[in-house]
């Protein structure tokens, strides 16, 4: 399916009454994620659209500067998944290998401070700007930012970054992944040597 198809396709899920569309970058080198859902968003008018994007593939600059204009392309409707940078991708598109969760929080930090529009600086183990800024005003200053996480460090970073307030995020079930009853619970938050404990009240 190429992108015009990509494009009819998210056209007629948008027409039955979907209300998001998700593309996915791969390792296997497919489409580019700019291109299909620029074709996307111009075939549709209230559809969220999100992508995939792996870091270090593209700097975080040409990162937020694609966000940013697709955000003003589609007044609005679009959301980013950065991905890390495994040993695979690395392999792939020869790169030097980094540590994955150092480069998806140095790009995130950084972007979220490009997307603001506001001249920056930035500097970071991997990632040092000075005095950079888009050369437009975005449309929306805080476009969301999901993290895909299968591991625990994976899930901690998404949960920091889930928005631009650094909400963590539970889906109310315990860890046999049953649904808890209302009640006091007491809660740990821990990400790296940050741990602090809390408790809450449920009611249903």
């Amino acid at each position: 399916m190429d992108a015009r198809e990509m494009a009819k396709s998210m056209k007629k899920a948008e027409d039955r009454g979907f209300e998001m569309g998700f593309f996915s970058e791969t390792i296997e080198l497919m489409r580019d994620s700019v291109t299909a859902i620029a074709a996307i968003g111009l075939n549709t008018t209230k559809m969220s659209l999100g992508w995939t994007q792996i870091v270090r593939l593209r700097s975080p600059v040409i990162m937020a500067q694609s966000l940013a204009s697709l955000d003003e392309l589609t007044q609005g409707r679009v959301y980013l998944a950065p991905g890390a940078c495994t040993k695979g991708h690395a392999q792939v598109h020869s790169l030097e290998r980094i540590k994955p969760i150092l480069t998806l929080t140095e790009w995130v930090e950084s972007m979220r401070l490009l997307l603001t529009g506001e001249k920056i600086s930035y500097h970071g183990e991997v990632i040092h700007l000075d005095d950079v800024q888009l050369g437009f005003t975005p449309f929306r200053k805080e476009i969301p930012l999901l993290i895909p996480a299968t591991s625990t460090v994976g899930l901690k970073l998404a949960g920091n970054y889930q928005t631009a307030e650094r909400a963590v995020y539970w889906d109310g079930r315990n860890a046999n992944g049953e649904s808890v009853s209302s009640g006091v619970y007491f809660y740990r938050l821990q990400a790296g040597d940050y741990s602090q404990s809390h408790k809450m009240v449920i009611l249903k």
